[in-house]
């Protein structure tokens, strides 16, 4: 999974600069309030881009905004290789072949350990 910074575009509501970043993650549901039955499933996913606070994904299955999800995600070229964070699915929406789902994960909820280690892969972002 290698890192490209991409462009904001106008009206963006990102906090963070975005880095493209395709690769496969393992996900799985740790709670879902509106759907209790998805805890502990696992959901495949890959990454589009990655910040210090989301990652925007594809998921091959639906999982409603507010659950929250164990995700590993894999970055070959980087000192630590696998990264642990703790993410909730703040948007979805069908893709527009309608085969999967786009979703926004925010990761600051992660330990903060585990976010230290994270924003260790260069975010040009400090977070206090």
């Amino acid at each position: 999974m290698g890192l490209l910074l991409m462009s904001h575009k106008m009206g963006e509501q990102r906090k963070n600069k975005r880095f493209s970043s395709q690769g496969n993650l393992q996900a799985e549901v740790v709670s879902c309030e509106s759907y209790p039955e998805l805890t502990g499933k696992n959901i495949s996913c890959e990454s589009i881009n990655i910040s210090a606070d989301g990652i925007q994904v594809i998921l091959k299955e639906h999982a409603p905004v507010g659950a929250v999800l164990d995700v590993w995600v894999s970055v070959p070229k980087s000192k630590k290789k696998t990264y642990h964070l703790v993410a909730t699915i703040c948007w979805i929406k069908r893709t527009k072949d309608e085969t999967a789902y786009r979703a926004g994960l925010d990761v600051s909820s992660s330990d903060k350990k585990d976010l230290e280690i994270w924003f260790g892969l260069g975010f040009p972002e400090k977070h206090s």
